[in-house]
């Protein structure tokens, strides 16, 4: 009965052999720190202005899996400025090299660009039609600035992910229509219908996103194939010997 045990060990070893395989999942939070980000009506840079790059800190409650994992909290990161979209190495992180978030869309914004009408805390607006931005109504001393962001999460390892979320500035003193009207807009109209083309509004900046794998392959199915039939094999020799 040896060989039966042999092949029952075999079987086993091939049903619960752990992944050899990383993939990036879980929580990320940005906190810019004392960085800033600049933002215009089709611009965003993220400080220093200029440079095409700014920095961040990773922010708690980050619990990030991925091939060099885990990111430290309150370690540095580098973020690309905007445009143009998508882009690869979008965020990438200091203390893991091998994780890199890359942008492939942003927006949508709101479908109402009557930023009057966002007077009450909760009602939001975007400055245009086709603008990435929302902009609501926290206080009539605040205005929350949004931008989704979404893209694919990679390590060097497959299955790469798929991460969303939101870029978020609180801007003081300001209400979107007064917002709307620092840039220019007319509602109902596109950027072509702004007249502060050039005008920009500067604060700091936090994010928090997710990151999500879709499909999970079968780690190693060479090597635990191989595993399984060798063992099973030396069971069948083993069997023949007693015979």
């Amino acid at each position: 009965m040896k060989w039966k045990a042999i092949l029952c060990g075999a079987l086993l070893t091939v049903a619960t052999a752990s992944p050899a395989f990383a993939v990036v999942s879980g929580q990320l939070n940005l906190d810019g720190g004392s960085n800033q980000v600049t933002v215009g009506l089709t611009t965003i840079d993220w400080n220093p202005l200029g440079g095409g790059t700014g920095g961040f800190v990773v922010g708690g409650g980050t619990n990030v899996t991925c091939a060099g994992c885990p990111i430290p909290i309150g370690s540095a990161g580098t973020i690309k400025d905007l445009p143009p979209v998508p882009v690869a190495d979008f965020m990438t992180f200091a203390m893991v090299s091998s994780l890199h978030y890359d942008l492939s869309t942003v927006g949508p914004g709101s479908a109402n660009t009557n930023c009057a009408t966002a007077n009450a805390v909760g009602l939001s607006c975007s400055p245009f039609v086709g603008s990435p931005f929302v902009l609501t109504f926290a206080s009539p001393t605040q205005t929350t600035i949004t931008l989704s962001a979404a893209g694919i999460a990679r390590d060097g390892t497959l299955p790469n992910s798929n991460w969303s979320g939101l870029f978020t500035a609180q801007i003081p003193n300001m209400t979107p229509a007064s917002i709307q009207t620092f840039f220019g807009c007319t509602p109902g109209m596109g950027v072509g219908g702004c007249s502060n083309l050039a005008g920009t509004i500067t604060n700091t900046y936090s994010g928090s996103f997710v990151a999500t794998v879709t499909e999970i392959p079968i780690p190693e199915p060479a090597t635990l194939t191989l595993l399984g039939l060798g063992l099973v094999g030396a069971g069948i020799r083993a069997r023949r010997r007693r015979q």
